[in-house]
């Protein structure tokens, strides 16, 4: 257990800190091209590499946003630059966690899916049309594949929380030396390099109010709460640290030969190519990912990898902070990429004497009350996929049920400054909820 604890912290020390690590097996050409096609024959390795046109960030496209000192990239064109692919061969057979800190380094790893997850992902293959209880289910048996395996570590006392599944189809228009695609197909990383706990919970996205009933309906956190904590999820970094920020991002197509995701390896990540952004509307008080622009040597030293024809039951998990991704601009007019993406946080309780408790008052906050609706409308015999849908008197019915759902789980009032019941339905009203 003491060497596992080592090796675990060695790790981590060796994943920290951005710098340039020239890829002297890397030798991109300045020109640039369309799609992916296999380099010159090298001695029998053609089948694993392949050059690529990567889709780097450009800062021309880059605007104000409503963030001061914060930029943001809305629907444009990324700038083509040309890399060799190396393919990642046979996935692992290790578990989710396991596979991704035996490769904390570089960024990222590629498995095999466990039994348990692809149990919930043969049911999201085969539905015509995918619902909210499909995807809260994948993300739960995530979550608990991830939790076994702290558990079975040594480290019952950590916590994972995971969203539900998000689903992604993804296309592109290439033109010439650009392609025009949506900003999260950019090269890019999830959230920033400096993302905290507290920014995490507290940043307005659709992936914080998740996070937020996950962590705060987990009985490890109610435990190390009732301990310790305030009662406010918002202020879990009072009584937990940040230790991983995971993605894992998988198909749901037989094989993927449209729009493959490639993974930068993180280690090869040039300072100064990263730069904070919105990604998206710029008007929006979204969570501020990173754009990877090429800068005039940078892109060169980054070394990329795939997987070509990745295929179901195989899945990516990379660093949500750390690792650039992008999908390649590669168009098959018979096929659409169509995957999933489950954002994982690993968390582990301060000691004692680090533990900075606000005064106890369990409450509900407004993100843990919208996932709360999301369980509650997805248990009703309905085809609704969202609360607008509801005549209004059945609206105010699952916000109460939601509120109780709530109250079950220990947290009985709403905390200071969550909107009142009133405001939920005004918010409804307005297409906003």
């Amino acid at each position: 257990m003491f060497w596992g604890g080592v090796l675990l912290l060695l790790c981590s020390v060796a994943s920290c800190g951005i710098k340039a690590m020239p890829n002297r097996q890397h030798q991109p050409e300045t020109s640039q091209h369309r799609g992916v096609r296999p380099p010159p024959h090298d001695g029998g390795h053609a089948q694993y590499r392949v050059y690529a046109g990567v889709p780097y960030a450009s800062v021309r496209s880059m605007k104000r946003s409503a963030i001061a000192g914060v930029k943001c990239y809305e629907k444009n064109f990324g700038e083509l630059f040309r890399v060799i692919l190396e393919d990642l061969g046979q996935p692992e057979t290790a578990a989710i966690l396991t596979s991704f800190e035996s490769h904390c380094r570089r960024g990222f790893s590629f498995i095999s899916l466990p039994g348990s997850v692809m149990e919930k992902m043969n049911v999201i293959k085969a539905s015509d049309t995918v619902n909210h209880r499909q995807l809260i289910e994948l993300g739960m048996a995530v979550q608990e594949s991830i939790q076994e395996e702290l558990e079975n570590s040594g480290r019952g006392d950590w916590i994972a929380v995971a969203t539900r599944a998000r689903p992604r189809t993804s296309g592109a228009i290439q033109e010439a030396d650009r392609v025009s695609l949506s900003p999260g197909n950019l090269v890019h990383m999830d959230y920033r390099r400096q993302a905290t706990l507290l920014s995490l919970l507290n940043e307005g996205d659709d992936f914080m109010n998740d996070f937020q009933f996950r962590l705060a309906t987990s009985p490890i956190f109610k435990y190390h709460d009732n301990e310790y904590g305030s009662g406010n999820v918002e202020r879990a970094d009072e009584i937990l640290e940040l230790m991983h920020t995971i993605n894992v991002w998988a198909p749901i197509v037989d094989v993927v030969r449209s729009q493959p995701l490639a993974l930068m390896s993180a280690d090869s990540l040039v300072a100064g190519q990263a730069k904070p952004c919105l990604l998206g509307d710029c008007n929006a008080q979204l969570i501020v990912s990173q754009v990877v622009c090429p800068t005039e040597d940078g892109w060169q030293h980054n070394k990329w990898y795939w997987k070509n024809e990745m295929a179901f039951g195989q899945a990516f998990v990379f660093d949500s902070r750390r690792t650039p991704h992008c999908a390649v601009p590669v168009e098959d007019p018979s096929h659409t990429r169509k995957s999933v993406e489950i954002r994982v946080l690993i968390m582990k309780p301060r000691i004692p004497d680090e533990m900075r408790s606000s005064p106890r008052q369990p409450c509900w906050t407004e993100a843990m009350l919208r996932v709360a609706t999301v369980h509650v409308f997805t248990q009703l015999d309905t085809q609704a996929s969202r609360l607008g849908q509801f005549p209004p008197h059945e609206q105010e019915n699952i916000f109460l049920a939601a509120a109780d759902l709530l109250r079950q789980h220990g947290y009985p009032d709403a905390c200071p400054e969550t909107p009142s019941l009133h405001d939920f339905l005004q918010s409804v009203d307005n297409g906003v909820f």
